[in-house]
């Protein structure tokens, strides 16, 4: 099975199969969650009893973010596969099926992908403790100079997390 999630045209003639025995109603190109997190250059386990997963992080301190380089999807592998295997399924079956092509990380779990699932999340924002109604305390910090606000949480609060700095 880790031949299929690595070539687009493998991975179209598997879908291509189920559909044919099954008649979903909509069939979705991927190979699994850490496709985003590879292009980026995540080392990424395949295996052949499971969908590929992230091994290690790419990056250990937040800072080193910044030299991340947004991948080109028509020539990053992974990427380029699952378009691969999108334009085969539309070709052969786009006018019978839903065909659903998309970037399957959201941002949190390509962070969690890209620093360490295990580490707490940091969402840094401006200057905008008032605003967010954030009590030192609370999970909430200023940095030495008062212009940034930390927001520091377990993964369990990640929601709350996002819907506080999202607001």
């Amino acid at each position: 099975m880790s031949e299929v999630f690595r070539n687009g045209e493998l991975l179209a003639e598997a879908m291509l199969k189920a559909w044919r025995e099954f008649g979903h109603d909509m069939i979705l190109p991927k190979n699994g969650t850490a496709c985003n997190a590879q292009a980026c250059g995540v080392k990424v386990i395949y295996r052949d009893d499971a969908a590929p997963v992230a091994e290690k992080p790419l990056i250990t301190k937040l800072d080193e973010a910044a030299s991340l380089q947004v991948p080109d999807p028509y020539t990053t592998f992974p990427m380029c596969e699952i378009l691969k295997a999108t334009r085969i399924l539309s070709k052969e079956i786009g006018g019978k099926v839903w065909i659903c092509a998309r970037a399957d990380q959201g941002p949190m779990d390509l962070a969690a992908q890209l620093r360490g699932i295990g580490k707490p999340a940091s969402v840094t924002v401006s200057n905008r403790k008032a605003e967010l109604g954030a009590k030192s305390g609370e999970g909430w910090s200023w940095d030495k100079d008062k212009s940034v606000v930390v927001v520091t949480v377990e993964a369990k609060k990640i929601r709350e997390a996002v819907r506080v700095v999202i607001q």
